[in-house]
């Protein structure tokens, strides 16, 4: 009996999704728990300052410290988290550019086309099996992961081009009066959604391109 790789691909495809929104959750959680046992820390001892100047001071004090967990690393977390799944999605795209290459024993590569990693890819696979990935629902959205990716590695998260900004106000990513954008956890696992329907629909279309013909 053969092996249908796409599925077992597919299966793993979905099992790293998986991990993957259950690492999102765990920092979540973990982060929320820090800054709420931080308050509680403060305020408890807040509480036993009874002039009011002095307990203005204190909590001046651990403001920066409040800042820290309800901001700086918030937005580092899921700065972070989205580079890294776009990452991985790039990674699965290889492996099926790859798979599809000794498959049709091409000689050429998917990495020697021109452009970036993504529109390689969906050259590559619309060259190969005649159905190219930007037919795909979500493939607007992944293009706009793609853009707020690289805002984030080039930009430090400060999005220069008109099209961006605008989509991230949209998107409630960029808080009104700041230039940086701030993803939210919705977003996050809405970036997730979106990545698992890209790749379901893929392989879809590979499972129908081996059925035989009725």
């Amino acid at each position: 009996m053969l092996i249908d790789f796409s599925k077992v691909d597919s299966f793993y495809t979905d099992f790293q999704i998986g991990e993957l929104k259950k690492y999102l959750e765990t920092l979540e959680t973990l982060l929320k728990k820090e800054l709420d046992d931080f308050k509680k820390r403060v305020d408890a001892a807040a509480k036993k300052i009874t002039n009011p100047r002095e307990r203005e001071e204190y909590y001046a004090f651990y403001s920066d410290d409040y800042w820290r967990l309800n901001e700086t690393f918030v937005r580092m977390v899921r700065n972070s988290f989205l580079v890294m799944v776009f990452s991985f999605m790039e990674d699965r795209l290889g492996d099926i550019c790859d798979s599809l290459q000794k498959e049709h024993k091409m000689q050429f590569s998917w990495r020697d086309l021109r452009h970036d990693a993504l529109e390689r890819a969906n050259l590559y696979i619309k060259s190969l099996i005649g159905e190219a990935p930007n037919t795909i629902s979500v493939w607007e959205n992944i293009k706009n992961y793609q853009k707020l990716r690289n805002c984030i590695v080039h930009d430090n998260g400060e999005p220069q081009d008109k099209g961006l900004i605008s989509y991230a106000n949209k998107e409630g990513i960029l808080p009104a009066g700041e230039e940086r954008i701030f993803l939210t956890d919705s977003f996050c696992k809405q970036c997730l959604d979106d990545f698992h329907t890209f790749f379901k629909e893929l392989y879809d279309s590979f499972y129908k391109r081996k059925q035989p013909a009725k």
